[in-house]
């Protein structure tokens, strides 16, 4: 929320200044690509939405707790599975990311910032912070590498802090979907996904992976991206990655 500049978990931030560091990326396109459909937009703090960004059912459905603090899910006239790309009401929506500040009196609640319904937003992108530092040493005990109770101590204290149950034993299944539902949009999905050899193979599938529908395996070659086609022609040293 736009006083995330507060919290004494960011170990490495961004930092976005609805008044100083005004631009359309950052955590300002977060914000307002989230929005659209039956959200309102004064509820997130800016002018209006710009209904682009949804996630898959297959993503969706690791979220089974709707009671979590980590629900944070628009489902009200969504549908889960994204059947078609293109309308915004497919694909639940995300209210992650919210341009109002976090007030803690007893009862949480929030307020709008003196710049509220704004279109520039004053919300910090925290791209590493303490919670992940527990999810790592927790990957490394779930392959014999840590202490197996301090990883679960660990990951009970970030179930604990979104009001959900604690659990006695972790494997690398649980800590996959345990990063998703702890990280979500903070960009980890995707490398996440590359490491646990998901991205590509079969073993997971999302609506409309390789183009169709149902989801189908895609050639490894796409685990990497492809070089820039004007850096490959500036300078004749550089190799295109293979399959581009």
């Amino acid at each position: 929320m736009a006083n995330n500049d507060q919290t004494n978990e960011a170990i490495w931030s961004s930092n976005c200044d609805a008044l100083n560091t005004q631009s359309f990326g950052g955590t300002t396109f977060l914000v307002h690509a989230f929005v659209g459909g039956s959200m309102v937009p004064a509820n997130y703090g800016i002018n209006g939405g710009w209904a682009g960004y949804r996630a898959t059912g297959a993503y969706t459905s690791i979220f089974s707790d709707s009671t979590s603090g980590r629900f944070l899910w628009h489902t009200d006239g969504q549908t889960q599975l994204m059947t078609d790309l293109a309308p915004f009401e497919s694909g639940w929506a995300q209210g992650k990311y919210k341009n109002v500040t976090y007030v803690n009196n007893g009862a949480d609640t929030v307020q709008g910032e003196n710049y509220n319904l704004a279109s520039q937003v004053n919300l910090d992108f925290h791209w590493m912070r303490l919670g992940e530092v527990y999810l790592m040493y927790a990957e490394c005990a779930a392959q014999g590498d840590a202490n197996q109770a301090t990883a679960i101590g660990y990951i009970n204290e970030l179930r604990s802090r979104a009001g959900e149950d604690a659990v006695s034993s972790i494997d690398l299944d649980f800590i996959l979907e345990e990063r998703g539902r702890e990280l979500q949009w903070e960009g980890k999905r995707r490398p996440d996904l590359r490491r646990f050899d998901k991205y590509t193979s079969a073993s997971y599938l999302w609506e409309w992976k390789g183009g169709d529908s149902a989801g189908v395996a895609v050639p490894e070659y796409l685990e990497i991206y492809p070089l820039s086609g004007d850096d490959v022609v500036a300078n004749p040293n550089l190799t295109q990655n293979a399959g581009y």
